[in-house]
C-alpha cells in the first residue's frame, strides 16, 4: 500500500472499466514505473460496490462516495462518468493520447493536443473540466471557444449531458443555477459559485484584441483552435489578463491551465500558421516524462519549449488502431486525400504547392517514413528521438549537427546516422538550445552514450563557435578527435564536371599535407550541392529519408522566384539539411579513411570505397546512361584481383542496394575481371 504526501492509497486493480487496465498493462510494458496512477483509489471499500448502483447505497457509502471523488479526479473518470452516445452511453475510455494530456493538465502545464478523429480528445478534455467545475475549484469562470460560437456552445451542451446521465446523489443542481446554451453556472447559496462560458468568434482585429483582453480566467480550452479566426491576435492580447488569472490561482491552490486541441489546418491560413509555429516552439510530450518528478517536468519544459506549452500528438497507429479502422476512416472522407491527411494522418500541408518534387515522389517519401519507436532523454533534460530497435553505444555513428543559436525559430538539429545505410537511427531538434547546452549535449553524446560517434557540425555563424570551442577548450579533450575534417583545396564534383581518377589520387596525396578543416560549410555554393545529392535520393533511395521531420522539411521545399530550391518563408529545413550536412561530408575522402572504416577494411579500400560512392552521387547526368559509370569504376579497378575487391564490393551492394544502376555496374565490373 503505498502513500501519496504520506496519506495512504490504493490501487484499484478489480476495476470493471477496462481501459484503464490496458493502459496499465500498456505503460508497465513500456518500461515506466509510474504505470498505473490511474488506478489510485483512497477508500478500499469502494472497491466492492457499484458507485452507480444508487438504490443499494447507504447514505455513509454514498458520502464515501463523494468524498472519494472530490479529491480523485481519476475515481470519477474511471468509475462514475458515462458519455451519452447515440442509443445510449458508455464508459470514459483511457488511452495513451488522453491520459497523456490529463496527466499534464493534472500537473497545470499548458497543453496542445493533436489526436486523430472520433479518439476522444474533445470528450476526454470536458469529463476532466467537469470535474473541475464540480469539484475542484471556486469562483472560477471556465472559458470555453471554438471556431465558431456554436461550436463552443455544443461542448457546453455536451458538459451538461454529461451531468445528466450521473446518479442524483452526484449531481450537484440549485434553482439558482444557470443553464443556457451561452452559459452554465452554479448560483446557489451553498454553491462552488464557478461557471463556464462560451466565447464568441471575432471577425477583425479590433474585436479579436477585444475578446483576447477579457480573458481573465485561470482555465482556458479552445477546441479547434488551428482554425479560429485571427487566433494570433486574440492570443497575444490575452496574454497579461491570462498571467494575471494564473497568478490568482496559484495564490490559491487551484487548478489553472491553457489547453488547446485541434486537427491540423493548412498552413496557407493564418490561423493554421500560427498554431504550427507554437507546436515548434513548444516541449514534445514523451512517455518517459510520467516518472519525472514535478520539477523535473518544469525543467523539461523550461529546457524544451519557448511558450511553456506541451505538445502531445499520437498518430492512429501509436494508438493502437488498425487497418481496417484507418481503411474505414478514409472510406468516411470520400478517399479525399488532402482531408485524410489533415484528420487521420496529422499532417500540416499547403493547399497550394511549388515543390521541386512530383506528388508522386513526396508521397513515396512520405509513406517510407518513420514514427519513432521510442525515445531517450539525454540527462533528464534533452529528448532524442529514436528510429531503431536498439542503439549500439559501441558503434561509430556520425552525429550530423545543423546548429542554431537558440534565439530565433531557427533549429538546432542533431541527426544520429548509421553510415552503412544513411539512415537516421536519432534525432533532437530544439528552438530554445542556446550553444553552451548544445556543447554539453555533445560532450555528453560522445562521453556518456556513443563512445564511438564522430561529431559533424555544420560550420557556419554559430557552428564555427561550437567547433572552436571543442579544439580548444580541454574539458572536450575525450571528442576532440571525433570532430570531422576535411582538407581545404580537395574540390568535389558537381553537375559541372567529374574529377578523373588521376586528379582524385593526386588530390588525396596532396591534402595530406595540408590544413585541416573542420566541420562542413553550408553556403550558396555547397548548397546546390546538396540538393543534387537530395534530388538524387529521392528519385533513386527514398527510403533512407526515413523520419517524418524529414519528410516534412522535404514537403516544405519550393522553387523560389530566381528558379532556386529553399524552404517556404515561415518553415524549416533544419532536419534535413542535418542529414544533408552528413551526406556532403560522406563526400570526402577523410570520411571513410579516418571516421568510418567498415569492418575488416584496409584503409587502401575504404579510400576506393568512399570514391566509388563519389562517382554514384555525382549528380552528373550520362547521355549514355550507365555505361560512362561502369568505365570509371572499370578503370578505378581494372589492376586488382578479383578477390581482393570481393569484400568491398559485396559491402558496397548491400550499402547502396536500392540503386539499381550500382548493382548493374558492379556486375559489370565482375563479369569484366
Amino acid at each position: 500500500m503505498p502513500e501519496d504526501n504520506k496519506e495512504k492509497f490504493y490501487y484499484h486493480t478489480s476495476t470493471t472499466n477496462t481501459s484503464f487496465i490496458n493502459m496499465y498493462k500498456y505503460l508497465k510494458e513500456k518500461g515506466i514505473e509510474n504505470n498505473k496512477f490511474f488506478l489510485k483509489i483512497y477508500d478500499y471499500e469502494l472497491t466492492k460496490i457499484d458507485p452507480l448502483n444508487e438504490k443499494k447505497l447507504s447514505l455513509e457509502m454514498k458520502a464515501r462516495v463523494l468524498k472519494e471523488i472530490a479529491r480523485n479526479p481519476f475515481y470519477f473518470l474511471r468509475e462514475i462518468i458515462r458519455i451519452p452516445e447515440t442509443g445510449g452511453f458508455s464508459r470514459f475510455k483511457l488511452n495513451p493520447g488522453n491520459l497523456a494530456a490529463l496527466f499534464c493538465l493534472m500537473n497545470n502545464l499548458n497543453v496542445i493536443e493533436i489526436l486523430p478523429r472520433q479518439q476522444g480528445k474533445t470528450i476526454s478534455n470536458l469529463c476532466y473540466i467537469y470535474w473541475i467545475y464540480e469539484f475542484g475549484t471556486t469562483n472560477t469562470t471556465i472559458l470555453f471557444g471554438n471556431k465558431t460560437p456554436e461550436d463552443a456552445q455544443l461542448n457546453i451542451e455536451r458538459v451538461v449531458n454529461i451531468r445528466e446521465l450521473l446518479p442524483e446523489y452526484i449531481k450537484r443542481t440549485d434553482n439558482e443555477d444557470v443553464n443556457n446554451i451561452k452559459k452554465i453556472a452554479r448560483k446557489g447559496e451553498k454553491s462552488n459559485k464557478n461557471s463556464i462560458k462560451a466565447l464568441s468568434t471575432p471577425n477583425s482585429a479590433e474585436s479579436a484584441a477585444k475578446l483576447g483582453r477579457g480573458l481573465t480566467s485561470p482555465i482556458l480550452y479552445w477546441d479547434e483552435v488551428a482554425f479560429v479566426n485571427k487566433f494570433s491576435i486574440i492570443y497575444s492580447s490575452a496574454t497579461l489578463a491570462l498571467s494575471k488569472a494564473k497568478e490568482r490561482a496559484i495564490e490559491n491552490n487551484k487548478p489553472y491551465f491553457k489547453l488547446f486541441t485541434t486537427t491540423p489546418n493548412f498552413l496557407d491560413d493564418p490561423s493554421g500558421k500560427f498554431i504550427k509555429g507554437m507546436i515548434e516552439n513548444s516541449a514534445q510530450w514523451d512517455e518517459t516524462l510520467y516518472d519525472f518528478s514535478y520539477e523535473q517536468l518544469q525543467d523539461y519544459i523550461y529546457n524544451n519549449s519557448r511558450n511553456n506549452f506541451m505538445y502531445i500528438e499520437y498518430t492512429w497507429k501509436a494508438l493502437g488502431l488498425s487497418e481496417k479502422w484507418y481503411e474505414e476512416q478514409c472510406r468516411d472522407l470520400n478517399w479525399d486525400v488532402k482531408e485524410i491527411k489533415k484528420e487521420v494522418d496529422l499532417v500540416w500541408q499547403y493547399a497550394s504547392s511549388n515543390s521541386p518534387f512530383s506528388e508522386t515522389d513526396l508521397e513515396s517519401i512520405e509513406e517510407n517514413a518513420q514514427e519513432p519507436i521510442s525515445s531517450y532523454i539525454l540527462d533528464k533534460k534533452w529528448k532524442f528521438d529514436i528510429f531503431v530497435e536498439e542503439i549500439d553505444v559501441n558503434y561509430p555513428y556520425a552525429v550530423s549537427i545543423d546548429v542554431a543559436g537558440g534565439l530565433s525559430r531557427d533549429n538546432t538539429c542533431i541527426s544520429i546516422i548509421d553510415p552503412k545505410t544513411d539512415m537516421t537511427v536519432a534525432e533532437f531538434i530544439s528552438n530554445t538550445l542556446t550553444i553552451p547546452k548544445l556543447e554539453e549535449i555533445i560532450l555528453l553524446i560522445g562521453t556518456k552514450w556513443l563512445n564511438k560517434a564522430f561529431f559533424i557540425i555544420e560550420r557556419n555563424n554559430y557552428g564555427l563557435g561550437v567547433i572552436q570551442h571543442i579544439i580548444e577548450d580541454s574539458k572536450f579533450i575525450k571528442i576532440r578527435d571525433k570532430l570531422f575534417y576535411a582538407y581545404k583545396e580537395f574540390k568535389v564534383a558537381t553537375r559541372r564536371g567529374m574529377k578523373t581518377r588521376e586528379n582524385l589520387v593526386s588530390n588525396a596525396k596532396k591534402n595530406k599535407k595540408m590544413t585541416k578543416v573542420y566541420g562542413i560549410n553550408t553556403t550558396g555554393e555547397s548548397r546546390e550541392v546538396m540538393f543534387d545529392i537530395l534530388s538524387e535520393t529521392v528519385a533513386e533511395n527514398p527510403f533512407v529519408l526515413n523520419t517524418k521531420s524529414i519528410s516534412a522539411d522535404i514537403r516544405n521545399l519550393e522553387i523560389n522566384k530566381k528558379g532556386k530550391i529553399e524552404h517556404r518563408e515561415g518553415e524549416h529545413d533544419d532536419k534535413l539539411f542535418s542529414w544533408l550536412i552528413y551526406m556532403r561530408a560522406k563526400q570526402e575522402p577523410t570520411f571513410f579513411r579516418k571516421f568510418y572504416r567498415p569492418p575488416a577494411f584496409t584503409e587502401k579500400q575504404a579510400e576506393k570505397l568512399q570514391t566509388f560512392r563519389r562517382l554514384l552521387y555525382n549528380p552528373m547526368k550520362y547521355e549514355e546512361g550507365l555505361s560512362e559509370i561502369s568505365k570509371q569504376a572499370l578503370k578505378m579497378l581494372e589492376n586488382e584481383e578479383k578477390k581482393k575487391n570481393n569484400t568491398l564490393i559485396d559491402f558496397f551492394i548491400q550499402m547502396d542496394k536500392e540503386k539499381r544502376e550500382a548493382q548493374l555496374d558492379i556486375n559489370q565490373i565482375f563479369n569484366k575481371n
